[in-house]
């Protein structure tokens, strides 16, 4: 049967360690002029009015990205203008729902094992040349060769042969086909009834093979795909400028330039500044800026969009005191999350009771999680041994927030109400493997969202 969308994709979210406090992010943007621009959609034909591409619209990007190479890119900075470059086989829209992108149509077999994929008839890239079936093999290929070292590479090792190809065992990946100039086939090794999710994400994006083998790893920056927008130019800490595809397959966008301003180091500030000046169309909103008189001005339109992104308290549950649950939970009874929520990011966030944030596959909204109730909290470590907090080693909150010290200022308040005493450190890659030993809490974020230019 030939479909022409799809559904839900699902998503893997592993958390290794215990959850303790799940805060749901939001991002928001503050916008001006009549138009929006929404981060990780498209600018096309049917969001704005008038039938030439005019106008520029500028947006701020917190760093310089690493590559523009899709196969390659491990940022949002990247994925956020390689999305306007590129397009995939399918596409993720705004609800999460897989719809035709170079691929008008796609089945699977009754088995689940073999997937035909039909593109488009006439779709070019950015220098002319049409988009084929040998340009999808290579891509996918590309994906699962160890050289490109692409962060995508375990999601397509379900295609028969990729591994074979990735040990040097074979040449070319057997269950990608090129059946005709318009035609791929992917084989499977094992039934993946949900295989069309994983082609929609950032990486698959189709590439042309001519240039790609011709530039090797310029091709990252000097991109050409079949997107909406097509590369112009980027100077590095300055900025990034893409031009109107006026034969995009899905109708030419309204804007003649998309110009991505950097801010090396995401200075928030700065952008907030530019906004000010009008020179730029939109930035995120500032860390601790006062969320509530934004949205009451009326003199720009502010945005607030949920993310598919946790922010959580994970315990080392390997070394004591945290391999006993009523620690753990004790904790968790002690921490009014709630409060932190509203007085230390402004009500930036939402309140998550689970590991999944609203939006996404598997969310349940009946979850009702752990509340703040610190004579609960206090039962819990009397009866695992630590009666009014005796006896047990000071906590160590490792974290990367920027708002560290206003974190560890509300966490030491809490947890301290249950009789219990924390202390924070900067989190840092190298001390992993210490954490591992000792009494530890570690924050973490963790984001599913399939593309995101926006502050989290």
């Amino acid at each position: 049967m030939r479909v022409k969308g799809g559904g839900l994709p699902p998503f893997r979210l592993v958390v290794v360690l215990g959850a303790l406090a799940f805060v749901g992010t939001t991002a928001s943007l503050l916008l001006i002029g009549p138009s929006t621009f929404r981060s990780g959609t498209r600018i096309s034909a049917q969001e704005f009015d008038g039938s030439l591409p005019s106008g520029t619209y500028r947006r701020p990007l917190g760093n310089d990205p690493e590559t523009l190479d899709p196969a390659r890119i491990s940022d949002t900075y990247g994925r956020s203008v390689s999305q306007q470059i590129f397009d995939g086989l399918v596409q993720f829209d705004q609800t999460l729902v897989i719809k035709p992108a170079l691929a008008q149509f796609w089945r699977a077999s009754r088995d689940g094992l073999t997937w035909t994929f039909e593109l488009r008839r006439g779709v070019k890239f950015h220098h002319g040349r049409e988009v084929t079936a040998d340009d999808v093999v290579y891509s996918f290929t590309r994906i699962l060769d160890p050289r490109t070292k692409s962060n995508a590479n375990e999601q397509f090792l379900n295609i028969r042969g990729a591994r074979e190809f990735r040990e040097g065992r074979a040449k070319t990946v057997a269950g990608l086909v090129a059946v005709d100039r318009h035609t791929v086939q992917v084989t499977l090794g094992e039934a993946h009834q949900s295989f069309v999710s994983v082609v929609a994400v950032g990486h698959a994006k189709i590439v042309p093979r001519d240039l790609v083998e011709a530039l090797g790893d310029a091709f990252g920056a000097q991109p050409v795909g079949t997107g909406p927008f097509k590369f112009l130019r980027w100077e590095r800490g300055k900025e990034i400028v893409l031009g109107a595809n006026s034969e995009y397959f899905d109708g030419p966008p309204r804007l003649a330039q998309l110009v991505y301003r950097i801010f090396p180091g995401e200075q928030h500030d700065a952008m907030t500044d530019e906004l000010q000046k009008g020179n730029l169309e939109d930035a995120p909103v500032a860390p601790r800026a006062d969320r509530r008189a934004l949205a009451a001005d009326s003199s720009r339109i502010y945005v607030k969009r949920p993310m598919l992104s946790v922010r959580f308290y994970g315990f080392n549950t390997r070394t004591k005191p945290f391999d006993d649950r009523r620690v753990r939970q004790a904790i968790v009874h002690a921490i009014d999350r709630e409060s932190i929520i509203e007085s230390v990011f402004f009500g930036q966030y939402i309140f998550a009771r689970g590991i999944l944030p609203r939006g996404m596959l598997g969310f349940n909204p009946q979850l009702v999680g752990y509340p703040y109730d610190p004579p609960t909290a206090r039962d819990l470590l009397a009866a695992a041994g630590y009666p009014g907090g005796r006896g047990m080693p000071p906590v160590v909150i490792w974290s990367g927030a920027k708002r560290g010290d206003i974190v560890r200022e509300h966490d030491q308040r809490a947890i301290s109400s249950s009789g219990s005493t924390c202390t924070g450190e900067p989190s840092r890659r190298s001390s992993a493997t210490r954490r591992s030993s000792r009494s530890s809490i570690t924050r973490t974020s963790v984001s599913s969202s399939p593309t995101s230019g926006a502050s989290r």
